[in-house]
């Protein structure tokens, strides 16, 4: 929240309207577009095109929570989710690391977590055909469902799965 309030004040709004505050505080994806804040390099530098793009994206946010598109969300998403997308039927982790998984018990453990908790929800073969039909977001919002049970409940500390 202390990032959004700091963009906020950098792109010379005087106060966040109560309506985004209140979708902040209440939708459960909104706020996951602002975690392109995480990425300073891009969205605070005046020359860089993308980071103009997100800067736009954002304040329009701010503005108009309303206007939230499956692409903001998308970009969102994916900088929060990071590298964790990877352990995902279909995921470039599952083939990279399936050899070191079988002698990593750090790997192994967060594959064998994720298999579990996709399973337990009846998701295996769901978040293998959403990777494979292309469809972005929904197959985020999966991801974050796994990614939540597994720090909520499971005790993962979400770093570990980030990296």
């Amino acid at each position: 929240m202390r990032a959004v309030v700091l963009f906020a004040r950098y792109m010379g709004m005087r106060s966040i309207p109560e309506k985004t505050m209140d979708r902040l505080r209440h939708d459960p994806y909104f706020r996951y577009c602002f975690y392109l804040l995480n990425m300073h390099g891009t969205v605070y530098d005046k020359d860089s095109r993308i980071g103009k793009e997100f800067r736009e994206g954002m304040l329009r946010l701010l503005c108009d929570p309303d206007s939230m598109t499956d692409k903001d969300l998308y970009l969102g998403l994916q900088q929060y989710l990071n590298n964790f997308i990877g352990y995902l039927p279909g995921g470039y982790r599952v083939g990279m690391f399936k050899e070191i998984a079988e002698t990593s018990a750090r790997f192994k453990r967060i594959f064998k977590a994720v298999d579990g908790v996709l399973e337990e929800k009846g998701l295996t073969e769901k978040a293998a055909v959403l990777r494979a039909e292309g469809k972005k977001v929904e197959f985020l919002k999966l991801a974050l469902n796994i990614f939540n049970v597994l720090v909520e409940r499971d005790g993962f500390d979400p770093r570990e799965l980030w990296t």
